[in-house]
């Protein structure tokens, strides 16, 4: 034991006198937080307060029990209870608070050492935290903190080597508790779920509404009203002045009652790799490149006056009116936009490997660059991926340590219900491996056929997978007049049919010989089977409250819910004769095929085919509750809010059948439901109009002006 000093001795004395009260006080922070923490884990603002009064109590104990600056192993008294037994009695605080009956683990504790009360209390108050929280950030942090009270713990056994040890496996508590149960934060799945705290009453679709709505909100206050605030906001996102002509796209934009105005990073971030290559080298290549227009068309730009000479004149003409707002204001362009043809594939083109992305982001600051580019940037080509393994050319991208890398013999089984949050992240195949197994886009029988290139070139497509490096624009398809929400075909929500609907075509895979859709990674193919509970009878995992008020999950048979779901085939395409005979007689095909025949349902899903879905603005607009399915980034990514505008949809679809229950089948979960219809059809009208989508592609042309010309950095405004 260290000889306490004069200082410590004149104040541990009168604090020994009134121990039991003092440790009272101390504890009563934690026991508050924590009450907050259960009672109203659906509000922000209680969830900050409970992490407040919690780190408080932390500093209290620090206050009382210690100097300032001291050394940690500088201890007040003398331990009247070994350091084991203490953890015992945190273990015991831990089971019985999960049972709100912990008054034997605190009057164990009653009796602790000063040196080591506050760091056990704080020990076992984390490790139940760690055990509880629904949010991931709750949950770890709070395993953090139990890990670091036990740390300073095992410090204080001032050397003790075998009580450490022994002390050290408590440490798999917080442990177990983070990764094993069922308030925890990982999952066996890709979808960054939130499960749901066991001691909230509130269903964790509520809870994720309650989010959306307060983040879609934050994101509305923080746009940029005046010039001066978006080139200020510009800056702090990108680290660089914007581009010349972002004052006129500001005013038009703002005249033209545009709801966002900084939100494009989806857009913007996609120019990076391209600033690691001189203008001149960028040039030359997009020069190369469209010597082979036969996966892209050009477009130039000539005395303000664009043209085009490879033909595709839908895509041209529907572009030319994206850019019609902005006439007075274009920029020439010293080479071509390379548009991807989209109307002969739906897929992105370019797939830059990791080695060549890691010196582009490097590569203004290399000596060697003009060598590398000569040897690896000019050597352009077509890869042709249609019926070859996909996989490994598809995730060069991918950093070497990713999982997909070491990750690849079996698929990733996934159990319980997960609930989707992190959106961006859950399409990262570079980080879900499982995802090559569930959807057809990563398969050799893609449903389109994939050419890609290594190339770094800006080649503009609608929309892309996580691994590409494509410029994303607005997709001219939402403006077709085929795909255009028409009211005068629609009828409210509640006079709709309380139903799931969707009927397409077997896009997304080609089938034959071998191939049938058992052994074909087809998302389309694993919908239908889904909810059509083939091809044999399938338990699914619901929630249901108990007699105490709190929610757990049972096993129900899916065909309790045939009636919730009207999902059908329309068309067999993309298959061989015998392929398609053998689809014909295994599903049963949807009897509606007309276009607009889903506006007479509650419920409708969207999905990817072979590439993004062209009916999503339609279906938004449309008085329904839009459950949404895939794996393609697009520009508006960043302003369509999950939860509020829209409910998403996890490749692996656990969820689905809970939250078909949870919207269809309670009265709670119906008024959350017409609230996402309304929400994401006043958004659509608000901030998915032609002048939006044209503002998003100003953007993108305002951007590509000024990478490809020498005068880059001289190329800014404001």
């Amino acid at each position: 034991m260290i000889t306490p000093t004069n200082w410590q001795l004149a104040a541990a004395s009168p604090l020994a006198n009134h121990r039991r009260l003092l440790w009272t006080l101390s504890c009563l922070l934690p026991a508050v937080s924590l009450e907050t923490q259960s009672r109203k884990a659906d509000t922000l603002i209680s969830e900050w307060l409970s992490w407040a009064l919690l780190f408080a109590s932390i500093e209290l104990y620090r206050l009382i029990w210690r100097r300032p600056g001291q050394a940690t192993a500088e201890v007040y008294d003398e331990a009247e209870t070994s350091d084991v037994e203490l953890l015992v009695a945190g273990a015991i605080v831990v089971s019985s608070a999960c049972e709100q009956q912990s008054s034997v683990g605190w009057v164990t504790l009653l009796e602790a050492p000063l040196s080591i009360a506050p760091n056990i209390s704080t020990f076992a108050i984390a490790t139940n935290a760690a055990r509880t929280f629904h949010w991931p950030f709750q949950a770890i942090a709070a395993a953090a903190s139990a890990l670091q009270a036990l740390f300073q713990i095992v410090t204080l056994q001032h050397g003790n080597s075998k009580t450490s040890r022994v002390l050290w496996l408590f440490s798999i508590l917080p442990l177990w508790f983070l990764l094993s149960t069922k308030s925890t934060v990982f999952s066996t799945g890709p979808w960054h779920p939130i499960h749901w705290n066991i001691l909230s009453s509130q269903h964790p679709i509520e809870i994720l509404m309650a989010d959306a709505k307060a983040r879609h909100s934050a994101l509305l206050q923080s746009q940029s009203q005046t010039l001066d605030e978006a080139v200020v906001e510009y800056r702090r996102r990108y680290k660089r002045p914007p581009p010349r002509g972002f004052d006129s796209w500001f005013n038009i934009a703002k005249s033209q009652n545009v709801v966002i105005i900084d939100n494009f990073d989806t857009i913007t971030k996609s120019f990076e790799p391209f600033w690691g290559l001189p203008p001149s080298v960028l040039r030359d290549i997009i020069q190369e490149v469209g010597k082979d227009l036969s996966q892209v068309f050009d477009i130039k730009s000539t005395n303000g006056n664009f043209s085009s000479t490879s033909g595709d004149f839908f895509l041209f003409g529907e572009i030319l009116k994206q850019i019609e707002p902005y006439m007075g204001m274009l920029p020439e362009l010293p080479v071509p936009m390379l548009v991807n043809r989209l109307h002969n594939h739906d897929l992105p083109r370019v797939v830059i490997p990791h080695d060549i992305l890691d010196y582009l982001k490097h590569g203004s600051q290399l000596a060697s660059l003009q060598p590398l580019s000569n040897t690896k940037f000019h050597d352009f080509r077509w890869i042709d991926l249609h019926g070859q393994p996909t996989l490994d050319t598809l995730t060069l991208s991918c950093p070497p340590d990713a999982p997909i890398r070491w990750h690849r013999d079996e698929a990733i089984e996934s159990s319980g219900i997960s609930f989707m949050t992190d959106i961006s992240g859950s399409m990262d195949i570079c980080s879900h491996p499982d995802l090559r197994y569930k959807h057809g886009a990563w398969s050799a029988q893609s449903g389109d056929a994939q050419m890609i290139t290594h190339t770094p070139v800006p080649i503009f497509s609608t929309s892309r997978l996580t691994t590409h490096h494509d410029i994303i624009i607005p997709s001219p398809y939402y403006w077709n007049d085929f795909r255009r929400y028409s009211p005068t075909s629609n009828e409210s929500w509640h006079s709709k049919k309380n139903t799931l609907y969707w009927a397409g075509s077997t896009t997304g895979v080609h089938l034959g010989g071998s191939r049938d859709w058992h052994n074909t990674p087809s998302q389309r193919h694993r919908f239908v089977e889904l909810v059509n509970d083939l091809p044999n009878p399938r338990n699914v995992t619901l929630m249901r409250k108990t007699p105490s008020n709190k929610w757990t999950t049972y096993e129900s048979p899916m065909s309790s819910q045939s009636h919730l779901y009207n999902v059908h085939f329309s068309q067999f395409v993309q298959c061989d004769d015998a392929a398609c005979e053998k689809q014909k007689e295994y599903f049963e095909k949807a009897t509606e095929s007309l276009h607009w025949s889903h506006f007479g349902y509650r419920f409708l899903f969207d999905l990817d085919g072979n590439g993004f879905s062209g009916r999503y603005y339609r279906f938004l607009e449309s008085n329904a509750t839009i459950f949404k399915q895939t794996i393609f980034q697009e520009w508006h990514d960043e302003f369509i809010t999950p939860w509020l505008h829209y409910v998403p949809v996890s490749m692996g679809m656990e969820e689905l059948p809970e939250l078909m229950r949870f919207f269809a089948q309670t009265e709670e979960g119906e008024k959350r439901a017409w609230e996402i219809a309304r929400e994401g059809g006043e958004w659509a009208r608000k901030a998915l109009r032609r002048e939006d989508t044209s503002a998003g592609f100003m953007r993108a042309l305002l951007e590509y002006a000024r990478v490809v010309d020498d005068r880059r950095d001289e190329m800014s405004c404001c």
